[in-house]
């Protein structure tokens, strides 16, 4: 039986198997985020010797000329191969420092050298504080994403055998601790840590278990999380370092939002505003005058399911329709892809323009390279995944007995909310149909919430009375919610209100 050695393990493959299959039989962690229909690109390995097929090519590597593919296509030939996960991709160590909102109003009481964290799923950033300061930032590509790029995957992957030992690995010894050593040569010199992340992540880092997240009643294990760098794992620090995490609000709604809406001032008693961080699961809080009601949409990867991040070579971030030709922002001539930005304007100019159909199918030749051009069930996934927003704002809309054109502002979370273009997100369905003025762009509000909290201990404290005073909304309760998505399916030619 030919036999593939992954990363030095030997992985009997089965006659007519593909290698993706043999290397989740056989317990390597290849993520197959669109099911194995060769859409994702998340399986991508890297060959180093033997003769394997793909699409009916046929062809050799060895280490002298290696390749990578996506395993989910691949079937081993020969007798025997090697294989290996691909080097990661170059991700932001960046070292300018982000604009945080609300800091500035913030005086510090805390001056010692501490770290905060904003456990993303797909990405996590931290920045180191010096007193009073933020000093450094550096940001990573989660290495969890090897497990499965949604948290929903992350539970399933972790009830598996060493699956939460691997998981954690993953986030601590080789995304964490990396960037902490990237924001200061001396980790031990840390005196305290703050994380905010959603209820599954955080979940992970505290060493709690996460499985009653991935079954109803969706309830977490825990709300409250404090430990020690030991207790944490996080090896390079001084055992007795305080971690400190964001309290959780619900199952669905974790302490990257509790921390976020605390530092950007949302919450105040005689406004009514909306607080929407807009990614995998797009958390959405609405303040009607003291009264809170929070829904969390399923949106699932759609416009994050990219192997391109904005700064890589050739990522289009934007994309416009004019005079029948198509306009890149930043322009170049040899584009890579789109990130999820621009698969936002992509969708609203498309219709806007009848490229496509109420339902985002191509009826028109769009005139974009094959490197940039969605398939139908690209697309699909794409109105799914809007729709999923816009239905999620309709139903909270309606619980609250208002009209989103008496809501003051909007306040935006997250790096995809902040490259969004607030036109096209509205077109899309992805924003309620609002002037461009009351929408506010906050960017990371997690981690400024997690620096908050180092800064002030009192922040801390504020994050946890929203899990007191927030109505949870789920939409699956609602007997109208399959009407309302249905609905949502469709995509207008203009503005949309919700």
């Amino acid at each position: 039986m030919p036999t593939l050695v992954f990363e030095g393990k030997s992985i009997p493959v089965l006659p007519q198997e593909t290698v993706a299959s043999a290397l989740r039989r056989g317990g390597v962690p290849v993520a197959l985020a669109c099911g194995g229909k060769n859409r994702c690109g998340r399986c991508t390995i890297k060959l180093i010797s033997g003769t394997f097929s793909s699409g009916g090519r046929v062809f050799e590597v060895s280490p002298a000329h290696p390749a990578e593919e996506r395993a989910c296509t691949l079937y081993l030939l020969s007798g025997s191969g090697s294989a290996a996960f691909p080097a990661e991709p170059q991700t932001a160590f960046d070292e300018g420092l982000p604009v945080l909102p609300g800091l500035e109003r913030i005086r510090p009481v805390f001056t010692g050298t501490a770290a905060a964290l904003d456990l993303g799923t797909t990405n996590v950033a931290a920045v180191l504080i010096e007193n009073g300061r933020i000093v450094r930032f550096a940001e990573k590509l989660n290495a969890q994403i090897r497990c499965g790029d949604n948290v929903i995957d992350r539970i399933a992957f972790a009830a598996r055998r060493e699956g939460t030992a691997e998981l954690r690995r993953a986030l601590l010894e080789e995304t964490v601790m990396p960037l902490l050593r990237r924001l200061t040569d001396s980790p031990e010199k840390i005196e305290a840590v703050s994380a905010a992340g959603n209820t599954v992540m955080t979940h992970f880092f505290f060493d709690a278990d996460p499985s009653s997240m991935g079954r109803a009643p969706f309830t977490p294990e825990e709300m409250h999380f404090s430990a020690t760098a030991q207790a944490c794992g996080l090896a390079g620090l001084r055992p007795e370092t305080p971690v400190s995490g964001a309290e959780l609000v619900c199952g669905f709604i974790g302490g990257d939002i509790s921390a976020g809406m605390t530092v950007s001032g949302f919450g105040a008693e005689n406004a009514r505003e909306l607080y929407m961080d807009i990614g995998t699961n797009c958390e959405m809080v609405l303040n009607d005058r003291g009264r809170y009601t929070a829904l969390s949409a399923a949106a699932g990867p759609a416009f994050e399911r990219t192997n391109l991040r904005a700064g890589q070579a050739g990522c289009v971030r934007h994309i416009r329709y004019a005079d029948r030709k198509w306009f890149l922002t930043p322009e170049t001539d040899t584009p890579s892809g789109l990130c999820g930005t621009a698969l936002a304007d992509l969708l609203a100019e498309s219709r806007r323009n009848d490229l496509i159909d109420d339902f985002g199918r191509w009826v028109r030749s769009p005139g974009l390279p094959e490197t940039l051009l969605p398939d139908n069930a690209r697309m699909a996934e794409l109105v799914t995944a809007k729709a999923a927003v816009e239905s999620g704002l309709v139903l909270l809309a309606r619980h609250a007995g208002l009209a989103w054109k008496d809501v003051e502002k909007v306040y935006l979370a997250g790096s995809f909310a902040e490259h969004l273009d607030i036109a096209n997100g509205i077109a899309a369905g992805l924003l309620p149909c609002l002037p461009k003025d009351r929408f506010v762009k906050l960017g990371n509000a997690s981690l400024a919430g997690a620096a908050a909290m180092l800064l002030d201990p009192m922040i801390r404290a504020k994050t946890e009375t929203w899990r007191h005073v927030v109505r949870h909304l789920s939409p699956a309760e609602d007997p109208a919610y399959p009407r309302i998505f249905a609905s949502a399916m469709r995509i207008g030619k203009g503005e949309k209100q919700p």
